[in-house]
């Protein structure tokens, strides 16, 4: 339904003019999200889910073991990470998954951002996915997130930490504030979404485990230097 047709019944049913505006801006948003659609096939139903909680997620909390999370990886460190990953993809399809990874990440500079938490374990700074001048690119990348966008936080787990909390592997936290939240679990064939409270909360209580076992945001930009420096 389009905000005009929305606008009619409003009238239709003469709804008050402060609920009016109120029900036209909710459609508005509705009209100008769903952009990822425009994508098709090459994204998983599981892929929009996660866009579409994405848009209306007021903290993010990331943590990966083995690469850099999509929302703050750079085009070509996408690229590699696709083309590596993806089963019997094809050229044009990683180029559409490249472009709407990219595109997601405007979510993290508009007027009202998501707080993003991202915990990496030292391991995905030493990974060299996509070469060498890609990955020294990606490092310059997280540095810039990590020190100019206040909506962003990068801690790493460095490997003096030892084992940690979440030796099980990567998920994401995405919340709502005061709304009922989502916990993402991906998978090579599916990936799963938990809903439940008691699920949720085990999760929020592992990545704040995690942050403890985690260098401090100034000490995690100086690790990441000093192995982009080594790199370089």
């Amino acid at each position: 339904m389009t905000v005009d047709e929305v606008e009619k019944l409003l009238d239709t049913y003469q709804v008050p003019v402060p609920q009016q505006r109120e029900y036209l801006e909710m459609a508005e948003r509705a009209a100008e999200r769903g952009w990822w659609q425009a994508y098709g096939s090459a994204l998983t139903d599981a892929t929009q889910t996660q866009i579409a909680l994405e848009e209306d997620a007021t903290t993010i909390t990331n943590f990966e073991p083995v690469v850099v999370p999509g929302l703050l990886q750079t085009a070509a460190y996408a690229r590699a990470v696709i083309s590596t990953v993806g089963l019997d993809v094809t050229p044009r399809q990683v180029e559409a998954k490249v472009a709407a990874r990219m595109a997601r990440q405007a979510i993290l500079t508009k007027p009202d951002p998501p707080q993003l938490i991202t915990i990496l374990d030292e391991g995905v700074l030493h990974r060299e996915v996509g070469g060498r001048a890609v990955m020294a690119r990606q490092l310059r990348q997280l540095i810039e997130a990590a020190t100019t966008q206040p909506n962003v936080t990068v801690q790493v787990i460095p490997f003096t930490a030892g084992a940690h909390a979440a030796v099980e592997g990567s998920f994401a936290i995405i919340e709502f504030g005061m709304e009922p939240g989502a916990v993402l679990l991906e998978a090579k064939t599916a990936d799963l979404f938990l809903e439940e409270p008691d699920e949720i909360a085990a999760y929020q209580d592992t990545a704040s485990r995690l942050q403890r076992s985690a260098l401090g945001a100034d000490d995690t930009v100086a690790l990441i230097d000093q192995v982009l420096r080594e790199m370089t």
